[in-house]
Formats: C-alpha cells, structure tokens, sequence
C-alpha cells in the first residue's frame, strides 16, 4: 500500500510519475541494506540522462487532481 499512495501522490502532484522518489521510498522502506545492489544501475542511468532527480510538473495538475478526487469519490460509492 506505500508504494501505491507514494505513487498516487506523486501523480497528484505533479501530474505524472517520479521514479526516484519512488525508488528512494521503497529502498529505505523496505530492507535497504539489501538494496545496495541497484546503485550501479541508478548511476549508469543518471550518466545516460535517463532518471531525472527532480520531478517534472505537467501543466494541468488541478484539473487532474479534481479528476482523480471524483474518482476517489466514486470508488467510494
């Protein structure tokens, strides 16, 4: 369920997914010590300006955020 509400409120915010904060979350939250492994493939992807460090905001987001609120309310129902 963390993963997901990480997720839902990175989608809130910013209208789309971040993908280190979402590592980040679930890396510390989960046994990080065992995670150490995936550093060599998070630098190769920062070297291939292919993981961005700061999350990127669409335009739109409270549009999307009162979408999303009336499909929470749906669900709901």
């Amino acid at each position: 369920p963390d993963f997901s509400e990480t997720f839902m409120g990175f989608v809130e915010n910013y209208g789309r997914s971040f993908e280190v904060g979402l590592a980040a979350n679930y890396i510390l939250t989960h046994s990080p010590l065992k995670k150490v492994g995936v550093a060599p493939m998070a630098l190769a992807m920062l070297a291939k300006d292919r993981l961005g460090l700061v999350p990127e905001r669409i335009q739109g987001t409270k549009q999307l955020k009162a979408i999303l609120d009336k499909a929470k309310a749906l669900e709901g129902v």
